[in-house]
């Protein structure tokens, strides 16, 4: 009796077994099915969701010009999964151009993780955005492209209009000038003349330093080289001293003729006396770029969430936490952006304060502008985000109809996900019974419902009332 029960028991746990791993594989299914109900995939998806595709296209383009044309100028402190990236471009300057090389292997993980718990739609979109933000950096790295980019500004340094488009030197919010304001520095007139009459140069064919330096270079007078990195180690346009050291390191490898060594002098000082006394990098630029880079990038982003993606990374879990407690993207986006932005300014700073930032010397007056204008683009790309994007705002639809059973066998055919109420009113024009239909609804779900209205009554009028707060389960199915 006893070995009976025993082999009951045993059976009866393997058939409660496996009933529960096939209540687990259905359980799956479902969810499946719920976060892919289109069967979508990376080939077809260019078939289902065309215009969601050239969405994503032109947010990526978007949100790459904002970030290589503004907040990179800025210098902004990044946030998410950015500042992680930022952490490693920053001593190893050499990587700084594969920014989104970086970024895409970061994501990996969170495309992985979260492939099966987001929806299909927004997992596969938002990969295609990085893809494309790898694939327009890959087309910035076109020295000409990327020499286009970096010249543009909204203030230079050496502006005057004596000087030429091409030589004038962008601001930099680092201000590392020395080596780009010598070069592109106009000869004087003594110096064009001393290269016509003693090496035969044409007279006016050499107007900057930088015309000199290749002439020099191609005809074997300097080592451009050498004497580029001599300039960087010993030559500084605030200290006049500098200017004597640095000559003295012009041995025969770099400057082959004492006549030259002599103008280059002349030259550097001349430099020294044109910008060197009482000259400042200014910081204003940084909060400009950051504004014109915040409301580029939120755009970028929120025309990314509005065809179903997003910027990826921290955005993963922002869309999770978002869906699951249906709460605004732009608020969750700004909490965590914060608080990453926290740990990144300590970071950085740190990084900054010890020297580690090749070329990015510690300012402290330019790090508070920074870390101010980082955390104002926080909130400029939220607000945009929320402006485009608003998910779970929700809204009351009052649809005022004369045929009030056409709208209603309507809704009931489209299996309408919402609940609303009948009530009959008393026109005080006309003096005339009406039957206004009232719903609650998402903002975004706005046109479609009043698509639907229209197909049954297109006499119909329709209402659309902002609502400040709606509590309990709310159907959001429509825009997940």
């Amino acid at each position: 009796m006893y070995i009976k029960e025993r082999n009951f028991v045993k059976t009866k746990e393997l058939l409660d077994k496996a009933e529960r791993k096939k209540q687990k594989l259905e359980n799956r299914k479902i969810n499946y099915d719920s976060i892919n109900p289109n069967k979508l995939n990376f080939l077809n998806i260019w078939k289902k969701a065309p215009k969601k595709m050239i969405l994503i296209i032109i947010s990526a383009f978007l949100y790459n010009l904002a970030v290589a044309t503004f907040l990179a100028k800025a210098a902004t402190i990044a946030t998410g999964i950015s500042a992680l990236v930022q952490m490693i471009t920053i001593p190893l300057v050499q990587t700084a151009p594969y920014f989104a090389y970086i970024y895409f292997a970061f994501n990996l993980p969170f495309i992985i993780i979260f492939w099966r718990k987001n929806s299909r739609l927004f997992m596969i979109l938002t990969t295609y955005w990085l893809l494309f933000q790898v694939v327009l950096q890959s087309i910035l790295l076109i020295p000409t492209l990327q020499n286009g980019i970096h010249h543009i500004s909204i203030y230079y340094v050496n502006w005057n209009k004596d000087i030429s488009y091409n030589h004038l030197v962008p601001w930099d919010a680092y201000g590392q000038y020395s080596s780009d304001l010598l070069l592109n520095s106009p000869l004087s007139s003594d110096f064009k003349t001393a290269l016509t009459n003693d090496f035969g140069v044409k007279a006016d064919s050499i107007n900057y330093f930088s015309d000199f330096l290749k002439w020099a270079s191609e005809n074997n007078h300097v080592n451009k080289q050498l004497f580029l990195e001599t300039l960087e180690k010993y030559w500084s346009i605030k200290n006049i001293d500098s200017t004597n050291e640095f000559i003295n390191q012009l041995n025969s490898n770099i400057v082959a003729n004492n006549d030259l060594k002599n103008l280059i002098g002349v030259q550097l000082s001349t430099v020294q006396a044109m910008y060197g006394l009482g000259f400042s990098n200014p910081t204003w630029p940084i909060i400009v770029y950051t504004i014109i880079g915040g409301v580029m990038a939120g755009v970028a982003g929120g025309l990314s969430w509005k065809g179903s993606a997003s910027t990826a990374g921290a955005d993963f879990v922002i869309y999770y936490i978002s869906k699951m407690k249906q709460k605004s993207v732009g608020k969750i986006s700004t909490y965590v952006a914060l608080a990453m932005g926290a740990l990144s300014i300590f970071i950085i700073a740190v990084l900054e304060g010890i020297g580690v930032a090749k070329g990015r010397p510690m300012n402290p007056g330019g790090l508070i502008v920074r870390v101010v204008s980082s955390i104002g683009y926080i909130f400029i790309y939220s607000a945009f985000i929320e402006l485009i994007y608003p998910k779970y705002k929700k809204i009351r639809v009052e649809i005022y109809t004369k045929n009030p059973d056409a709208v209603i066998n309507h809704f009931k055919e489209i299996n309408y996900w919402h609940g609303y109420n009948i009530s009959k009113v008393t026109g005080g024009y006309t003096n005339t019974e009406t039957t206004k239909i009232e719903t609650y609804a998402l903002y975004l779900e706005q046109t479609l419902i009043c698509q639907e209205v229209y197909k049954a009554d297109p006499s119909a009028w329709v209402s659309v009332i902002k609502v400040q707060n709606v509590f309990g389960h709310f159907n959001t199915s429509k825009i997940e």
